[in-house]
């Protein structure tokens, strides 16, 4: 699925509203992904807060997928450059650690 960097951007400004980096819960640093055929939700807790934000964007997956996105992948993506898209593959079976990121002279795996 393609993203739209400035939206990761803006998606990362609301969510570390609640990401805490030191937190006991390495989880919890994480942000969850939902890719489905209509968008992307990405949410954040810390176990007492929930928040998330949902983009709009076809074509996605026939199929819904969650993973979870690390820190530095976040951290990755919000230095792609402005106006690009942003290419999430989720690669091998549902339960695969392995998430390609790439686009705007970004690559992560």
């Amino acid at each position: 699925m393609n993203i739209p960097s400035n939206y990761i951007r803006e998606s990362i400004k609301l969510l570390s509203r609640i990401r805490h980096p030191r937190t006991t819960l390495p989880v919890l640093t994480h942000i969850l992904a939902t890719l489905d055929a209509t968008g992307i939700t990405l949410a954040i807790t810390d176990l007492d807060r929930w928040l998330e934000t949902r983009m709009d964007a076809s074509p996605g997956p026939n199929e819904p997928e969650a993973f979870l996105i690390p820190p530095d992948a976040m951290k990755a993506m919000k230095q792609a450059d402005k106006h690009t898209d942003i290419k999430i593959v989720c690669k091998g079976p549902s339960d695969a650690d392995l998430i390609e990121i790439s686009g705007g002279n970004v690559t992560q795996r």
